[in-house]
């Protein structure tokens, strides 16, 4: 199997090619039956990966591929997406995850493991899991895919936020994200979430609303403690309209995952599992997928159930 390691590119991640090829340099020199075969691509822009892996893709489609992404939850995004585009089959093509990100809420889902160890890659093994897809009007023929969590709301402006406190090099951007959200765009936003054909929130508004094939967003948000990647569903969290006060004095128990059992939290709370669902704004609003931000008023979201091969490291 060819290994194809896709880096984040930007300037704040110069370190992770530094370490990358070191490894494999390392590895290849010590174990050359296991290195067997790999390319490296570092990113020039921001959807760079995407094209990159879609193209390679096309042009090995009966080849075995592992793109091993190497950066954060944006660059897993992009990984994902260029392989769907592809429209490669799971039998012989993976995606493999090493965490370099701020956020890293992808890998958070699973148990300890060796994120940053080349090694523990060659020794992974495939594991099917679940792809959100998400189409929008603005973006039309077009279609954005997700690994880990969407959200739309108040989280998404944070998302928003972060992203740019991130490229800053700011220390715990999305701590800090959060704080100018409140300031710039407060708890209440007007959009429609119908799931599966039943509006779940009849007065159409909400403070945020989760879309979840893992459980973890913001780095490191548990606002999806039930989701599970490989059950055919999407987690939808959804957060009516609260106060400052209350916002405050609960997100301590949204960001450990204890807001579903907390009689506190239930009366504000929606929770439940879709296989497709629908958001309509007034006016073109933000959704979040991976770090990747679009706007738009009417966004559709689907599960694919199985359709990514997970390349995964083996525990520690």
């Amino acid at each position: 199997m060819k290994y194809v390691f896709v880096i984040n590119g930007r300037r704040d991640k110069e370190h992770i090619v530094t370490s990358i090829e070191q490894q494999i340099r390392w590895h290849k020199h010590r174990s050359p039956q296991v290195v067997a075969d790999f390319v490296v691509h570092v990113t020039k822009d921001a959807d760079d990966a995407r094209r990159f892996v879609r193209s390679m893709g096309c042009e090995h489609p009966d080849e075995e591929l592992c793109f091993v992404s190497c950066g954060g939850d944006g660059t897993i995004s992009q990984v994902v997406s260029g392989v769907m585009d592809a429209g490669l089959t799971s039998a012989v093509h993976h995606v493999a995850v090493m965490g370099f990100g701020s956020g890293n809420d992808f890998i958070r889902y699973y148990s300890a493991r060796a994120w940053r160890n080349v090694m523990a890659v060659f020794e992974g093994a495939p594991q099917p899991i679940d792809v959100i897809r998400i189409t929008c009007d603005e973006y039309p023929g077009q279609a954005f895919y997700c690994a880990n969590v969407a959200h739309v709301g108040f989280d998404a402006e944070v998302a928003h936020i972060g992203n740019s406190l991130t490229v800053e090099g700011t220390k715990h951007p999305y701590v800090k994200a959060i704080w100018r959200a409140l300031i710039k765009e407060g708890l209440r936003s007007k959009a429609r979430v119908t799931v599966d054909g039943t509006v779940v929130n009849p007065s159409q508004r909400l403070t945020l609303c989760s879309f979840a094939n893992n459980g973890y967003v913001g780095g490191g948000f548990y606002c999806a403690p039930r989701a599970k990647n490989n059950d055919g569903f999407i987690d939808v969290c959804l957060v009516r309209p609260v106060s400052l006060f209350t916002f405050l004095t609960l997100v301590g128990l949204y960001r450990d995952g204890k807001h579903l059992d907390s009689p506190r939290c239930q009366p504000l709370i929606t929770y439940t599992r879709a296989h497709h669902i629908e958001v309509d704004a007034p006016r073109p609003k933000r959704l979040c997928l991976d770090g990747e931000v679009l706007t738009g008023t009417h966004f559709e979201i689907d599960i694919l159930p199985g359709a990514l091969s997970l390349w995964l490291q083996p525990e520690m």
